[in-house]
């Protein structure tokens, strides 16, 4: 039993023995009035158990079988799909392989077999700001913007705008 379900179940027995009302039992749980309800009624039957999530140690559903797993890595290490990132690697699965599975799922089970991935990141470049000019109208940077100023009135028109890199001035 998890420590949540352990004070779950200390504060529903709480509640059962009355020594807090059922408001302030979901309170301390942080659940709604009516889930406290379902968690006592489920106490009072199946004791200890009764607080237990009853999907503990079962497979999900959607779970990957372990064959499939397998013929993922396998298609992985392959010569045919070694150079591949796991993006690319997912679309080919579906396409050549009829194997649909996103792009995590193929890392995580590249990272759990400890594949590593196709390259490194590349760090990010360092981009050093650049220094204002010395004088006044040496540098002006001039942009437009095409736009319907007028609305349907006109076509749509540029308006320019230039400032001076020294002073910052328009």
């Amino acid at each position: 039993m998890s420590k949540k379900e352990l004070k779950r179940y200390k504060v529903i027995r709480q509640w059962i023995e009355g020594y807090i009302t059922g408001k302030q039992a979901a309170e301390l749980l942080s659940l709604s009035l009516r889930q406290v309800y379902r968690l006592k009624k489920r106490v009072l039957e199946e004791d200890e158990n009764g607080v237990i999530h009853k999907n503990r140690g079962r497979k999900p559903a959607h779970a990957l079988s372990e064959d499939i797993r397998q013929k993922i890595l396998n298609l992985r290490q392959s010569e045919k799909y070694r150079h591949c990132n796991d993006v690319h690697f997912s679309e080919l699965l579906a396409k050549q392989e009829g194997i649909r599975v996103s792009p995590s799922t193929v890392r995580r089970i590249r990272c759990q077999a400890n594949i590593p991935p196709k390259r490194k990141r590349r760090p990010a470049k360092v981009h050093r700001p650049r220094d204002r000019k010395p004088q006044t109208g040496m540098l002006v940077q001039i942009d437009g913007s095409f736009h319907r100023w007028l609305e349907d009135r006109a076509e749509p028109m540029a308006l320019l705008a230039a400032i001076d890199d020294a002073t910052g001035k328009i």
